[in-house]
């Protein structure tokens, strides 16, 4: 008799924090056990996964693994090339799925040891491609005489070797480079799963075996070429797209490296350094000095500073003392602190992880245009090529090799060789485009999105200003001089951001500083020292003496959202400084033309309301919202995606993390944190906001372009077919339209790069001249 979990019990299993539906069901097939029997010992592995090219991969790849006796579920994710499995130790080992997975003809490797493998996967699939061109190129040159039709006038003994050469020239091309293609369709025919890669076997060796089958019998064509170029485009393609899913799932490890993996435990009054799985809710953990917290919690003894800056993207530091609250991944500054825990699993570093994990892999989802054509062209061609054959032998009554003939050209000309480079050609075009604004691209889809936009949502800090505090102002009541000497000397040894500030202003006024003694940073206030014969602090407002002229400034600086410091002189307030962030002088011209352009502009930043609101109105920008956590500037987007906009997102900090990845177009500042960089879709690598409009401008462009060439490889492909099907192409008509399509879509995708009519007329001269001077060649027999 077995003890089932219940369905209420399941979902309550599955609903709490850190348990996704896997781990769920799997723990509740650890509890279908038989009373009298020994329990099952259920438990789930990650796989990395190489050689995922489409996603019925994933589909064979799952109905497989869940066939293994032992195995309880399989979830193959095709963006992350991972296989989460959930299985019985005592019927199966994590080898046994490895091997079951590699009879398929994907390598797979436990996720932590991925990292070798993918860099390997990386070099293999680059060698292959770099192969496949350079030899490919040398065939595009062999193969002149076989185009022009001077081929059978050769002589025998040149005919022969040339022939030989394209034979050996083509064969690693097919059998090394596209292995990954022959694997794809084997394994595609033996579980009947139609995929592109069956299209592209089918198309490649048909070309080759036909023309080997031409060149042992002394005839006078071959489709070497073809083959060969056919495996090239799409290698090229592939690459692309490698290099793209490899930089996406870096941004998930980048996040879980900021929680430090240990805490400092308190039992009794000594404190153990402990895991922080055995970390409990209510357990007392002690953060020294320059720690990193390693929960969320409430602090119950001590006084210290915290850079919140990953949360917040602020640079200031924050006061924390008794009933304040701290989170994981923050850092302790100043002070040792104790905190209780109240968050362990779901702290907010954890909960800005799973909002990036999941949302990326949902954002991968959308494929480019001719990926979804290309799930339909896959079986319509092999369809199309199977009733051509059937129909020359049974309704025109052709002979074999007449129908097998007319079925290669429909493969060969049918070969979506035009529509595998209508998107990355553009795409390289929008590229080097880019590089003149000084953006670079990270996701090839991201044009896609840049087309669309019409709400840009802005952070503040280190986007709109330079992410550095400066002093703006100053008031003293005593000599001006003599007064920021003082501040330069007490704030000289800190390295807060505000005592930075006043070192950059003064030495920039010429001043040096005075010699300092028994320096004091004093959590929640500022600096104290001993200069000269004065006792010198800077610092917040602790003092109950108020100079009128000082306070006048001060509250005018407060209207305006500036963070103020006031400099006491032997306890006496002598002078204020005020702080703010610079500005960037491009933002106002940038924001201008995004408005001109009917773009919404919105701030989204983790800074208090006076300075963001200042920083909108010195900008131009109507609409802000202040002291914003993490997921909640990730909330904003979605909350603008759910009114029917198409949003972007531009930041620099850990924190925009969520926010960069839920928008429709991420796109993150070059020196920001690594994070932020891996989760744009584009970098801005010179710090300029002008590119923005230009980038939206080019996205535009840049999709127009791979309409219009889908459109023509659509159009050509159903006319080719049909033309074809018919008998009005041979194979070697067929590879000569598919290469004209081809060289048709790569001239379209010029027009990206911006060349002029000009050169496009110069460059046809080029092209008819080079003609015209083989055509005398050939004609006279030369």
């Amino acid at each position: 008799m077995w003890h089932v979990l219940g369905e209420e019990e399941l979902q309550k299993l599955k609903s709490q924090p850190g348990i996704n539906w896997l781990a769920a069901r799997t723990k509740g097939l650890a509890l279908l056990t038989p009373e009298s029997d020994k329990p099952t010992d259920a438990q789930t592995i990650t796989l990395a996964l190489d050689g995922i090219w489409c996603a019925s991969c994933t589909l064979l790849i799952e109905h497989v693994v869940a066939q293994t006796p032992g195995v309880f579920a399989a979830k193959v994710d095709f963006s992350t090339s991972t296989a989460e499995i959930a299985y019985d130790r005592e019927s199966v080992t994590k080898e046994t799925l490895c091997e079951s997975i590699a009879k398929l003809g994907y390598q797979a490797i436990p996720k932590e040891d991925a990292s070798s493998m993918e860099q390997r996967a990386d070099v293999i699939l680059l060698r292959r491609f770099s192969v496949a061109a350079l030899l490919s190129l040398l065939m595009m040159m062999l193969s002149v005489p076989i185009w022009t039709g001077y081929l059978p006038l050769l002589p025998s003994g040149v005919r022969i070797a040339l022939t030989y050469s394209l034979w050996f020239l083509t064969t690693p091309v097919i059998f090394w480079s596209g292995w990954p293609f022959l694997r794809g369709a084997w394994s595609s025919l033996r579980h009947l799963v139609p995929t592109m890669d069956l299209l592209i076997a089918i198309g490649s060796l048909s070309a080759y075996f036909y023309s080997v089958i031409n060149v042992l019998q002394k005839g006078q064509f071959v489709y070497f070429d073809t083959a060969s170029l056919l495996v090239s485009f799409l290698l090229f393609s592939r690459t692309l797209e490698a290099q793209t899913k490899r930089k996406a799932s870096r941004v998930v490890s980048l996040l879980g490296q900021l929680a430090p993996k240990e805490a400092r435990v308190l039992l009794g009054d000594q404190p153990t350094l402990t895991e922080i799985a055995n970390v409990r809710v209510g357990d007392f953990v002690r953060v020294e000095i320059g720690e990193t917290f390693p929960v969320d919690g409430t602090v119950i003894a001590g006084h210290s500073s915290v850079d919140e800056s990953m949360l917040t993207g602020e640079s200031m530091w924050v006061d924390k003392q008794i009933k304040d609250t701290v989170y994981a991944g923050t850092k302790n500054l100043t002070g040792t602190l104790t905190v209780q825990a109240t968050r362990i699993v779901d702290t907010l570093l954890n909960q800005t992880t799973h909002f990036v994990q999941s949302t990326e892999m949902n954002s991968l989802h959308y494929k480019r245009l001719a990926d979804r054509i290309l799930q339909i062209f896959v079986p319509l061609v092999i369809l199309v090529a199977t009733l051509t054959i059937v129909g020359s032998l049974w309704l025109a009554h052709l002979s074999l090799g007449i129908a097998l003939l007319r079925g290669v050209a429909v493969l060969v000309i049918g070969c979506p060789c035009a529509l595998s480079v209508a998107t990355p050609l553009a795409v390289l075009g929008g590229v080097r485009r880019l590089h003149e604004y000084g953006i670079l691209l990270r996701k090839h889809e991201a044009f896609e999105h840049a087309a669309n936009i019409d709400t840009l949502i802005l952070d503040k800090t280190g986007t709109v200003t330079l992410g550095s505090v400066t002093v703006k102002e100053t008031v003293f009541v005593m000599e001006e001089s003599l007064a920021l000497k003082l501040a330069l000397s007490a704030e000289f040894p800190s390295d807060h951001p505000i005592s930075k500030a006043i070192v950059q202003y003064a030495v920039q006024m010429g001043l040096s500083p005075f010699p300092a003694k028994d320096f004091e940073l004093v959590p929640g206030f500022g600096v104290r020292a001993k200069v000269l014969h004065y006792t010198v602090s800077v610092g917040a407002d602790t003092s109950e003496v108020r100079s009128p002229l000082i306070e006048a400034k001060v509250e005018k600086w407060r209207n305006l959202g500036y963070s103020i410091a006031y400099l006491y002189i032997d306890g006496q307030p002598m002078g204020a400084f005020a702080f703010a962030d610079a500005v960037r002088k491009e933002a106002y011209d940038a924001i201008s033309r995004l408005k001109q352009a009917q773009v919404r502009v919105v701030i989204a930043s983790g800074d208090h309301a006076q300075a963001v609101a200042a920083v909108a109105h010195a900008v131009g920008i109507e609409e802000w919202h202040a002291n914003l956590r993490p997921t909640e500037k990730a909330e904003l987007v979605a909350q603008l995606q759910s009114s029917g906009q198409h949003v972007a997102f531009l930041g620099d900090g850990v924190n925009d993390a969520p926010a960069l990845i839920k928008a429709d177009l991420g796109m993150a500042m070059g020196n920001g944190s690594d994070l932020a960089i891996q989760a744009g879709h584009f970098v801005l690598a010179k710090p300029d906001l002008r590119g923005i409009p230009d980038l939206f401008e080019l996205g535009k462009k840049v999709m127009g372009t791979i309409r219009f060439n889908l459109g023509w490889a659509i159009i050509y492909n159903g006319i080719a077919l049909i033309i074809a099907a018919f008998g009005f192409a041979s194979p070697a008509i067929a590879a000569l339209a598919m290469l004209l399509s081809s060289a048709f879509v790569l001239g379209n995708s010029l027009r990206v790069f911006g060349f002029s009519p000009q050169r496009y007329v110069a460059g046809g001269f080029a092209v008819v001249g080079t003609l015209a001077v083989l055509g005398v060649l050939s004609w006279f027999a030369l």
